[in-house]
């Protein structure tokens, strides 16, 4: 009986929604072969400069996953991992066919859905159905900090302890990343990143993905330091109405930018497909990206009519940005789609800002200058929730830290406006005899 010989390969026939192909270990024994999942997908290209996928890899070199992946040494060393479990239970049952080799090694895809990894890679899955691909773009590479982490352990989540989330946060703090080596991610990315956990974990447990125990993930945020506020006010952002000289691109970023401020902090995406069977003689009626049960509707001003009154009902959309040969554009080519839009958009509104004299400018701002003008008018957090589409209130607070501190000492004063004293100077003799000026109340 011959000794088995193992290939990492890639299944290029086949690819998922991401586009990307699965990573494969093949094991031939005695001329029958069967293939070891390794839950790692990459995007194999005929283009070396895109693709992540090494075609010249070797075993000795351990150099599957190609160094243009961020995380190509931990992948590597994960296929790594796995050749040498199964070298190592061929070695201790030397009758194993290539089958019983990779069976007793375990294959991943038909495991039993359950852990915290398993349940947030089908959070994600459920985003992306729903047509929520930012936040699922963003979740995906939050999931990925942990995954890098985690590594080839069980997906039980009774092994996440304090002490190993701890050393998570170290990790996060200290890992290599793009900007750097050993520089860690900032303070603002681990929050972020901890956020999405604790909402991933209390959903495993209500979904029965996992046990109901406390969420180990409620730890205390890491320290950031307090950035100042250089978003525009509102009359910064309505002066953008008057701002001159601009090329008919910045004209339409510039008008896209007042509509979503308009329609009560929409987000970009919402604002650059809004059709014109949005509009009717009163209102704009749209679905929010984020809230697909449920619409917004805002009555039409000033604001929106002085939008309106610049582009002729051609076509279907608003805006030139999307059009109709785009509607039918799903998965990754929409994600790709959108990404390239957003990005033109970004790089438009950084030289509006340097027109209109504003330190920074982007699509977001708008939402957060919306969110401080509505509180300032209202004093009310859950309208404002209502009006900006936000799920949970605490992501609204995040919104008003500022604004939510001048509220409070403006309350406070009022409260004590009222204490009224007279204080006149009186000397006093301190310990040692001395006499020492004091402020006496009546």
């Amino acid at each position: 009986m011959s000794s088995a010989t193992y290939k990492v390969t890639i299944r290029t026939d086949q690819v998922n929604e991401e586009g990307k192909s699965a990573v494969r270990i093949r094991i031939t024994k005695d001329r029958k072969t069967a293939y070891y999942h390794s839950g790692i997908f990459l995007k194999a290209s005929k283009d070396a400069r895109k693709s992540e996928w090494n075609p010249k890899a070797t075993t000795e070199k351990k150099n599957w996953v190609s160094s243009r992946h961020y995380d190509s040494g931990p992948l590597n060393h994960r296929i790594k991992t796995i050749l040498e479990g199964l070298q190592e239970i061929e070695t201790k049952n030397p009758v194993f066919s290539s089958q019983e080799i990779r069976d007793t090694y375990g294959r991943p895809e038909e495991r039993h859905r359950y852990g915290f990894i398993a349940f947030a890679e089908e959070w994600i899955k459920r985003k992306r159905n729903l047509g929520q691909y930012g936040s699922a773009n963003t979740y995906h590479v939050q999931l990925g900090y942990f995954k890098r982490f985690w590594g080839d352990r069980p997906d039980d989540p009774s092994k996440l302890t304090p002490y190993t989330v701890s050393e998570f946060v170290y990790f996060l703090r200290t890992c290599d990343t793009r900007r750097g080596k050993g520089c860690g991610y900032d303070p603002k990315t681990i929050n972020d990143a901890f956020a999405v956990y604790r909402s991933f974990f209390k959903n495993a447990i209500l979904e029965g993905w996992a046990l109901p125990v406390p969420n180990p993930f409620d730890v205390p945020p890491v320290e950031e330091k307090l950035k100042q506020l250089e978003r525009p006010d509102v009359n910064q952002t309505l002066g953008l109405m008057h701002l001159e000289g601009l090329s008919p691109l910045q004209v339409h970023v510039r008008n896209l930018f007042l509509m979503q401020y308009f329609l009560h902090g929409a987000r970009v995406s919402e604002a650059y497909t809004l059709k014109w069977e949005n509009v009717n003689s009163t209102h704009i009626i749209f679905k929010p990206r984020k809230r697909a049960k449920e619409v917004k509707v805002i009555p039409r001003h000033d604001g929106i009519e002085w939008i309106l009154a610049q582009y002729s009902r051609q076509g279907n959309y608003i805006f030139p940005f999307f059009a109709e040969k785009h509607e039918k554009a799903k998965g990754e080519e929409l994600r790709q789609l959108m990404r390239n839009l957003n990005t033109l958009i970004a790089n438009t509104l950084k030289a509006i800002a340097k027109k209109a004299g504003l330190p920074h400018l982007t699509s977001h701002m708008q939402r957060h200058t919306f969110a401080d003008h509505a509180w300032e008018l209202t004093k009310n957090i859950r309208q404002v929730q209502e009006m900006l589409g936000h799920s949970e209130s605490r992501t609204t607070e995040v919104y008003m830290t500022k604004l939510g501190q001048l509220s409070q000492d403006d309350l406070s004063k009022t409260l004590y406006g009222g204490v009224q004293v007279n204080i006149r100077k009186t000397n006093v003799k301190d310990d040692a005899g001395n006499e020492a000026s004091n402020d006496e109340k009546e």
